[in-house]
């Protein structure tokens, strides 16, 4: 079982790293059950050394891909709070410019 539940593991850090790479981060909520539970059901020592070696290795260059997004985001965060500006222009998935602006409150306040 262990040697099956590596592989489908490896399986899913590939789908978690193409998710990481199209910016689809919503979609990472929805592995993170079955990612748990393959690594609750393996077994390191009755898992091949090359499984457990990938394994790590798959493990380690998504957190690096999500640590560099984050880094990212924060750092377009901080760039726009300096500009002080009410909106940007960004490319969406169409290579197309398009304004982005903050949503707005959908409550009106009371005084």
């Amino acid at each position: 079982m262990s040697e099956r539940a590596a592989k489908a593991l490896l399986a899913l850090l590939e789908e978690e790293r193409a998710i990481i790479l199209a910016g689809e981060y919503a979609r990472l909520q929805d592995l993170g059950q079955t990612k748990q539970r393959l690594f609750l059901s393996l077994q390191p020592e009755a898992t091949p050394g090359r499984l457990l070696r990938r394994l790590g290795g798959g493990t380690r260059r998504n957190q690096a891909l999500l640590m560099a997004a984050l880094s990212g985001l924060r750092a377009a965060g901080q760039r726009l709070l300096a500009r002080g500006a009410a909106t940007f222009q960004a490319y969406d998935s169409g290579g197309r410019r398009e304004n982005v602006a903050p949503p707005t409150p959908d409550f009106a306040r009371k005084a």
